[in-house]
């Protein structure tokens, strides 16, 4: 038996083995012991080739394996699945006791096992290459190194880091054959697996509260209170209690210092976010008969008819993550009432979070099902409105049979949704507005881009955890969440409601003052008509003896085209 690997749960651990040689037979297992609920366990990939990846996560305190095989070159496109997603319903794993874990797959066949229950899938595909050893990434226990920069599944990058223990890791070395890996490379690994962020209570053992005492002068929780203020999180390190600042709004040892605010304003142009889908090989309806209603394909019978034991699932879009509940936070406040502050999914379902004359609603949209709306009322049943230039936190929780909305820790609603689902995905997310081409499709024409300040938006899908403020200000290439327009990290004043101009007869006009730009400049507007055909605006010279020779500028419609 080998030597427990221990790891902290820092912000930075993890643990790096060598790659994972995979044949026609493929086999890994280990032991590991955490009483963490939401972590990511294991992570390898083919960097990015063809987005196949191999994940084991801590999902709600069970064990969720996901994987994605094969060639797309060699497979039949409406016969490659893209992501087999296994869920082991029992036991649970965050209990503090050592559980052991194996894979096994021989070409199409797959077997999962969690200490004595079994789940069997046979693959319904031709190819079975995660990809080449020679390109395919490291095995990381625990969390991501930052420097990897190409991963088949970004968003595991922001997964919680596993606090626990693990031994015995066995799989196919090259050229070994199967055997046990040994340790490369790691970050935040400890001596002992002492709790040291445990208060000490009265009815603590002598033993505890001695080794307690003794922590206290690094960090420990021995004054029987939590050792981390202001939401943070306590991991126990080496040299005593340490705490993870980076979810709350505070910083400092014990996250007890607030943060300078990181603030966004938004002017109606603008947006930040990330749309991860790839163009997919098949057509919808090739999807549509790929899959399920719903969108998951159910698995064959599990061993013993115990259909307890696990759930086999098929899911599309190869980068998105799935859980069985999806959490937005946004802090923001606007004086504009029709305004879009978010829409987020996948393929198969979404969410839009917006204020419609004022009022703060939810709308989702899940395959299968109808949309269902959700709005905020105080308790005399009046409308809340939040178009009053005032801070306001809003909290939206995404289920797959209900949806609640919390504003200001105070109102709180929930509704009730039906679909045929069993996962929620997420692969594309936008704050503040969306790429054209995705609003036109999912977002109402009544909704405008949104004018005001967010300083706070985070997202929560299971493990994986994004700071959308943060990621979006790390700058292009060193972040996934893109930005667009001319986003200010400040909280500006509101932009001014612009002036509108209303032509209804055909027969009138507006003179505006003269666009004196001697070598270059910007010129915008924003339009909307029923009519096919007319002139938008005109500038040039008023006095010019011959208009074949003189500068001019003209936006015309014609036959419903914009010409320049």
């Amino acid at each position: 038996m080998c030597r427990s690997l221990i790891l902290s749960g820092s912000p930075d651990s993890f643990a790096r083995y060598p790659k994972w040689a995979q044949t026609f037979e493929n086999e890994l297992s280990f032991e590991f012991k955490t009483r963490m609920s939401n972590a990511l366990l294991l992570y390898t990939d083919d960097s990015a080739v063809q987005h196949n990846f191999f994940t084991i996560s801590l999902l709600d305190g069970h064990l969720q394996v996901e994987f994605r095989l094969g060639e797309q070159q060699l497979e039949l496109p409406e016969r490659r699945p893209v992501i087999h997603i296994v869920f082991l319903n029992a036991p649970r794993v965050d209990d503090g006791q050592w559980h052991r874990f194996s894979f096994f797959q021989a070409w199409e066949n797959v077997r999962v096992q969690l200490d004595e229950e079994k789940a069997f899938r046979v693959l319904g595909q031709r190819t079975f290459a995660m990809g080449n050893i020679r390109t395919n990434s490291d095995v990381f226990v625990g969390g991501i190194p930052k420097e990897i920069e190409k991963l088949s599944s970004p968003l595991r990058r922001h997964s919680k880091h596993f606090a626990g223990a693990l031994r015995n890791l066995v799989y196919g070395l090259f050229p070994q054959g199967v055997s046990n890996a040994q340790l490369m490379d790691s970050i935040g690994t400890r001596k002992t697996d002492e709790d040291y962020c445990q208060p000490v209570t009265s009815s603590s053992s002598s033993a505890s509260r001695a080794k307690l005492a003794h922590a206290a002068g690094n960090g420990a929780a021995g004054d029987g209170t939590g050792y981390c203020h202001n939401e943070g999180r306590c991991y126990s390190a080496n040299n005593g209690a340490r705490c993870d600042c980076s979810d709350s709004e505070y910083e400092g040892r014990r996250c007890e210092i607030k943060k300078p605010s990181s603030e966004v304003s938004f002017f109606g142009n603008e947006w930040l976010g990330y749309d991860l889908r790839r163009t997919a090989t098949t057509t919808q309806q090739q999807q549509q008969q790929q899959f399920m209603p719903g969108g998951d394909r159910s698995a064959p019978p599990l061993d013993d008819g115990d259909a307890d034991s696990g759930e086999m699932l098929m899911a599309d879009e190869p980068q998105a993550v799935w859980s069985l509940r999806q959490v937005f936070n946004i802090t923001f406040r606007t004086n504009f009432s029709n305004s879009l502050l978010l829409l987020a999914g996948d393929g198969r379902s979404h969410v839009e979070l917006f204020l419609e004359k004022g009022v703060i609603l939810a709308r989702s949209q899940l395959a299968g099902s109808e949309k269902r709306m959700l709005r905020v009322q105080d308790r005399a049943l009046r409308r809340v409105h939040l178009d009053d230039n005032l801070w306001h936190s809003v909290t939206l929780v995404r289920e797959l049979s209900t949806m609640r909305l919390v504003v200001d820790d105070f109102f709180n609603q929930e509704v009730r949704q039906f679909a045929a689902l069993s996962r929620l995905g997420n692969a594309f997310l936008f704050l503040g507005g969306a790429p054209s081409e995705l609003a036109n499709k999912l977002v109402p024409d009544n909704l405008f881009p949104f004018r005001g300040c967010i300083k706070k938006a985070f997202f929560q899908s299971g493990p994986v955890k994004l700071n959308l403020i943060a990621l979006a200000d790390q700058g292009f290439g060193q972040s996934h969440v893109q930005t667009f327009g001319d986003l200010s990290y400040s909280c500006s004043p509101n932009a001014q409601v612009p002036e509108v101009f209303a032509f209804n007869s055909g027969q009138n006009f507006t003179k505006l003052p003269a666009w004196n730009s001697p070598s270059r400049g910007t010129l915008a507007f924003q339009f909307r008509t029923l009519l096919p055909e007319g002139l938008l605006l005109y500038h040039g010279q008023t006095n010019c003896p011959n208009f074949t020779i003189c500068d001019y500028l003209a936006f015309e419609l014609i036959d419903g085209h914009l010409m320049v």
